[in-house]
């Protein structure tokens, strides 16, 4: 009716507005290769720090009976020039 009366005046006809959507488009599935790459390079991290732990672990263990070693020498060293000396003093 509204647009007859449109008509009759020399106006053009009034369109009903778009359907609004109802629904949000469904998201697309994620990839799954970032989650690969993520989780291999946590493991490589996790070896890396594993490994690096265990050498300056074996590095110090072993530069600590390297100098046990050292001390025990210089001990006896002490003991033989006391004992060269008393025998000769």
């Amino acid at each position: 009716m509204l647009n007859v009366a449109r008509a009759q005046q020399g106006l053009p006809e009034l369109q009903p507005p778009p359907a609004p959507v109802s629904a949000a488009p469904t998201p697309e599935p994620s990839p799954w290769w970032p989650i690969v790459f993520t989780a291999l390079s946590s493991l490589v991290s996790l070896a890396t720090a594993v490994s690096t732990i265990l050498l300056a672990w074996r590095a110090d263990r072993r530069s600590a009976r390297e100098l046990d070693l050292k001390v025990t020498e210089l001990r006896l060293q002490v003991e033989s020039l006391r004992t060269s000396r008393a025998s000769h003093g």
